[in-house]
């Protein structure tokens, strides 16, 4: 009776690999298409995110080799910005809170470079000495 419990237990096992295998496949086409997408939308931090996924070693060869090119094609176009806020006497302020477009992008200034996608912005600066926003074009890198 032991044997044939143990028989069960290692057939259910197998056929969830071959689930998780279709699933890893699906992951790999969808982030394949998804990439080149979001890349012709000039979209590039999101096109870098899906590229590292299907460029994995998991995924079959050939959208492994076209995810691991356009990764290396993509990575150098993101830019990156590094936020810096001033108080009235002209010191560095680093407790301040930025939206980008709207959206959260950083809840305290470190001099780090944030990835950003191409294209103009809209960064709003809110700290306890007030209120900033700055519009600007972030350009492509090379």
């Amino acid at each position: 009776m032991r044997v044939s419990a143990l028989v069960v237990v290692l057939t259910v096992a197998s056929g969830l690999v071959s689930v998780a295998r279709a699933d890893e496949k699906q992951v790999c086409g969808d982030a394949y298409q998804l990439g080149q997408t979001l890349r012709d939308q000039h979209k590039l931090v999101k096109a870098r995110e899906q590229f590292r996924i299907c460029a994995a070693a998991t995924c079959p060869g050939f959208i492994t080799k076209e995810c691991s090119d356009w990764l290396k094609e993509t990575e150098p176009r993101v830019p990156s910005v590094v936020l810096t806020a001033k108080n009235a006497a002209g010191a560095d302020v680093t407790d301040v809170k930025v939206t980008m477009d709207g959206a959260p992008l950083a809840t305290s200034l470190d001099g780090i470079a944030i990835d950003v996608d191409p294209g103009p912005h809209s960064f709003a600066f809110e700290g306890r000495d007030g209120r900033a926003e700055l519009k600007v074009v972030v350009t492509e890198g090379t």
